[in-house]
């Protein structure tokens, strides 16, 4: 009996514990230690005494290896030490950097696992990385190796997480395995919206910084994308793509190319084949390498007598133009990967429609898919490998978290941690809901989450995420302003807001029937507080002018709801019977 209860306590804790991630060194850090390092996303692996390393002066020198050497690396140097405070010198540098591949490393001490560094190799691939910071009696040496430069540059964005006080230089002692679990986490834009070019150039460095690697063109409002598909490329088109490839390129994020030819298709016209080819063969020549077709929110049917005559079914028509698209683009150059998203993208439910794309749709590209619902509340293993089973060959997640709200500055939740093992594409699709209000800067925040889950789903936690992502975003000198924005308007159409602080305040207060002189309601009236307070504050705080410009109408009704609140502690605590009931009222409004 006693056996039985300890197993079912010992698995009674492992469902409950929050950190479930894969451990390499006997000596590790568990992940609530991991949190305190305040990195996103957070790592995989972390050991080491965690102290700190004192930084002689403001100097340093970096080796690069010649296999790593590339003018993306170099910026990335010139941000990381402008953020430290430090400057370039010759001779006896404060602190040394060590840009390396695993053939490079000379020492043996200083390879991961003390060994001949299999498990940087073996466990990091092509974008991961090995971070270690160590004493010398000179001043601290950083090594960071990797096998791609790539993964160099991950490194390096997780160097910047540890902020340099001006007042006391000093670095923690430490080493980070680091690597993702999902191959490709993409920025979709995928919505009924178009994204304004200047935006998409600061989407890509900031992808970069949490890790994410990919984004995806696919914006529906714009007619040469969908409704007018047949019509070239123009001059000036094809400049502002090859600006964000360039631009997208410096930050390791691949520029996916797509189209969306659904407006009277002629699937099996040749001239269909001429004109996808002349657009997507010009981007092509600039470098793309990543490319897809969109069917997605049409009605799936044959509409001309050629595709009646030749396909028996939609399904079968769409999957020969992708083969052929795909054929067509590889006769031309190397195509890494190609991404289909069919009409039914969403659920796992069996159809003639979903058999014809298993039976002649290609085994090796990827087909879209939003959960079980267009806009789902969970998505479980059982599901992915459903739809894996009835759309016949590999998936790729594509998220609509946060997509189609005003505002969503909530994380994501309600994943399953294990969906990596059966999918290596995750996508979301963040806020496109008007081309008028169009404003990637307003999911800057989901965004980082979905790069925290991406990369280490295993030990992801959403408030903890949610915190950083915010911190990200404004550091601590905006954060209690933009955690009560965040917290009223963390809604998706997803649904899976959890309530917020002052909420939740309110209710118990309401709940209990406490005294009006309980800390209970000042703690509610300092949080209304912070609500009056945050559009003044973040304007002063907060340096991201384009974010500050779309959520203008939130802050105000932010402002307006924390004034009536304060009002209403106040009457409360002067014994009015009726503020109870407004504030009861109020209640219901809040997130």
């Amino acid at each position: 009996m006693w056996k039985r209860l300890s197993f079912f306590f010992l698995l009674l804790q492992f469902l409950l514990c929050p950190c479930r991630g894969e451990q390499v060194w006997d000596d590790e850090w568990p992940c609530e230690k991991k949190r305190e390092l305040g990195i996103l996303p957070l790592p995989r692996h972390v050991r080491g005494a965690g102290g700190p390393l004192s930084l002689p002066n403001r100097t340093y020198s970096v080796f690069v290896s010649d296999k790593l050497s590339c003018e993306a690396l170099d910026d990335s140097l010139l941000v990381l030490f402008k953020e430290f405070g430090c400057r370039p010198v010759k001779n006896n540098p404060g602190l040394r950097l060590f840009l390396l591949t695993p053939d490079a490393i000379a020492s043996p001490e200083i390879k991961p696992e003390g060994q001949d560094g299999t498990l940087l190799t073996n466990r990091a691939g092509d974008q991961g990385y090995w971070l270690k910071i160590h004493s010398s009696p000179a001043g601290p040496i950083i090594h960071c190796v990797a096998n791609t430069a790539q993964g160099v540059f991950y490194g390096l964005q997780t160097l910047r997480f540890f902020h340099v006080d001006p007042k006391e230089p000093v670095l923690p002692e430490l080493e980070i395995l680091d690597y993702p679990a999902f191959r490709h986490r993409v920025v979709l834009e995928g919505g009924y919206g178009a994204w304004p070019h200047e935006e998409r150039l600061l989407l890509y460095p900031f992808e970069g910084r949490v890790k994410m690697n990919g984004y995806i063109y696919a914006p529906k409002a714009v007619p040469s994308f969908r409704k007018r598909w047949r019509r070239l490329h123009t001059e000036e088109d094809l400049q502002q793509f090859k600006t964000e490839i360039d631009e997208a390129t410096r930050y390791f994020v691949s520029y996916s190319y797509a189209l969306s030819p659904v407006v009277r298709p002629t699937y099996a016209s040749e001239r269909t084949m001429d004109i996808l080819m002349k657009k997507f063969g010009a981007l092509q020549d600039m470098g793309v390498t990543d490319f897809g077709l969109f069917f997605d929110d049409v009605l799936p049917a044959l509409c001309t007598p050629q595709d009646i005559e030749k396909y028996a079914s939609v399904g079968e028509a769409q999957a020969d133009l992708a083969n052929r698209l795909l054929e067509a683009l590889e006769a031309r150059s190397p195509v890494k990967s190609f991404f289909f998203t069919p009409s039914q993208y969403a659920g796992t439910t069996p159809s003639d429609y979903m058999a014809a794309l298993k039976e002649h749709l290609r085994k090796d590209i990827r087909r879209g898919w939003t959960g079980p619902s267009i806009c789902s509340f969970e998505i479980s293993l059982e599901d992915l490998k459903a739809y894996e089973e009835l759309c016949g060959g590999p998936v790729a997640i594509g998220d609509n978290h946060p997509v189609n709200r005003p505002l969503c500055l909530g994380p994501l939740r309600n994943r399953d941690i294990d969906l990596y093992t059966h999918c290596d594409s995750y996508a979301t699709n963040p806020l496109t809901e008007s081309i008028e209000t169009q404003s990637v800067e307003a999911s800057r925040v989901s965004v980082a989450t979905i790069a925290d889950y991406a990369w280490n789903p295993l030990e992801y936690d959403p408030d903890w995420s949610w915190k950083q992502a915010l911190l990200l975003l404004g550091g601590e000198r905006a954060y209690p302003w933009l955690r009560v924005l965040a917290e009223q308007n963390q809604e998706s159409c997803c649904h899976f807001s959890v309530p917020s602080k002052a909420k939740t305040l309110a209710k118990t207060f309401l709940e209990r029937g406490d005294d009006p002189a309980t800390d209970a309601l000042w703690e509610l009236k300092n949080e209304f507080t912070l609500y009056m307070q945050a559009r003044n504050e973040l304007k002063r705080r907060l340096k991201n002018e384009l974010f500050m410009d779309r959520v203008q109408e939130e802050l105000q009704e932010l402002q307006d709801m924390g004034s009536k609140g304060v009002g209403l502690v106040r009457r409360i605590t002067a014994h009015d019977s009726a503020a109870e009931e407004e504030l009861a009222e109020l209640v219901e409004k809040m997130q």
